[in-house]
């Protein structure tokens, strides 16, 4: 029987990984609506190039976050922000006495 080794390893889109592929998918389909839209209403090569533009914007966003955070660190980040000041240990003095004990 042979193991697969790689079934644990992360997804990559163009660079991205993990957590950041569904968001580069959306932003691109996003992108793609945007650009029907601006085609409609103004030149179409004005329209693909302000669509291209913010498509290379967003993308490189993305790819800033991910070697920012990593491939979870994220989802850790903004965990962190939604949970509660009260609960929160900011301070290292409660680790030291409990570990003191």
């Amino acid at each position: 029987m042979e193991i697969n080794k790689s079934a644990d390893s992360t997804v990559e889109f163009f660079g991205i990984r993990g957590i950041y592929v569904p968001y580069a998918i959306g932003g691109i389909m996003g992108v793609f609506i945007l650009f029907l839209v601006l085609q409609s209403f103004l030149n179409p090569i004005l329209g693909f190039l302000l669509s291209l533009g913010i498509l290379i914007l967003g993308l490189n966003r993305l790819k800033h976050l991910d070697r920012s955070y990593g491939d979870r660190g994220l989802d850790k980040v903004t965990a962190g922000r939604i949970q509660p000041r009260g609960l929160r240990q900011t301070k290292v003095s409660l680790f030291e006495t409990l570990v003191k004990k």
